[in-house]
């Protein structure tokens, strides 16, 4: 509930170009990242930085409500969207799930009622924001597809759940008929084993279903269905690996879902060289950026 108030303890004001410069640099060169978007945006002077450092074409900027509200009219239109979190985490017990958590009484926490949350869709959607929504369990996930269902709102309007881990495939379904995407991590994959101590019996072989999402929902890579890495393990390689040689089957993605899904269109920045040891399960990859970036 606190998370957007405790990250921005932590940037200043002050800090100078080149080292964003130098951060987004390292991105590309090390981890093939060109396009990294803000979630969490801390204020105005963000967005400034970002304009010194001439970066602003590699990302976009959501905020936070209470972000938002609080900036002038003329750095509100320069936010692309509207981020809320409807729920946790795993690793941290708060994802909200249907069924409690092994040896424990929770199920995780929602963090929004129903009628507030589809009321802060209502009022975003109606000045035609986007809006991302973090929802990872899926009882987290059924609340956010149950309050877009209730909101009335532009034709147009674009919603993305962030995540969507442990979405079932009524849910997908519901949630492509009413036509949310899904930004999705090939990278969270492995939490199938990570948390298996925590999560309910039955939760770890239905996390990150891709194959359910693609082949029987038919939710399209890089049309409806975005594949990212956010910022833990950052970048292709693991997300790349645990795509093709994933914990569990139905988390798989082909060589064609997952570029279709996480690579933006060549515009000479260079290119990702990727080799694939099938019997080891192992992928290596070199990134190759342009002499000009």
């Amino acid at each position: 509930g606190n998370l957007q108030r405790v990250v921005n303890v932590f940037p200043h004001d002050g800090a100078p170009p080149r080292r964003l410069q130098r951060f987004f640099r390292r991105l590309l060169e090390e981890h093939g990242v060109y396009h990294a978007e803000e979630m969490l945006l801390v204020g105005e002077n963000e967005i400034r930085l970002f304009e010194e450092s001439g970066l602003t074409g590699r990302t976009r900027f959501w905020a936070a409500p209470e972000v938002y509200e609080g900036l002038p009219r003329s750095v509100q239109e320069k936010i692309h969207g509207i981020k809320l979190f409807t729920d946790g985490a795993l690793g941290a017990w708060t994802a909200a799930l249907h069924r409690p958590y092994r040896g424990s009484a929770q199920s995780g926490m929602l963090l929004y009622e129903a009628g507030e949350l589809a009321g802060l869709l209502a009022r975003y959607l109606g000045m035609g924001k986007p809006i991302a929504l973090h929802a990872i369990g899926d009882r987290a996930i059924d609340q956010v597809v149950s309050a877009v269902e209730a909101v009335e709102r532009p034709a147009e309007s674009e919603i993305r759940i962030e995540h969507a881990q442990l979405i079932s495939e009524p849910a997908a379904r519901r949630a492509k008929a009413l036509g949310i995407r899904l930004c999705m991590q090939p990278n969270f994959s492995d939490d199938s084993i990570y948390y298996a101590d925590r999560l309910p019996e039955g939760y770890s072989e239905p996390n990150n279903p891709f194959r359910m999402l693609i082949d029987q929902v038919r939710y399209v890579p890089g049309v409806v269905l975005v594949i990212g890495s956010v910022g833990m393990s950052h970048g292709v390689h693991e997300g790349l690996r645990q795509s093709l040689f994933p914990s569990c089957a139905g988390q798989a993605l082909t060589i064609d879902d997952f570029v279709a899904g996480y690579c933006l269109p060549d515009d000479g920045a260079g290119h990702i060289e990727a080799r694939i040891d099938p019997d080891n399960r192992q992928v290596t990859c070199r990134i190759v950026p342009s002499v000009a970036t």
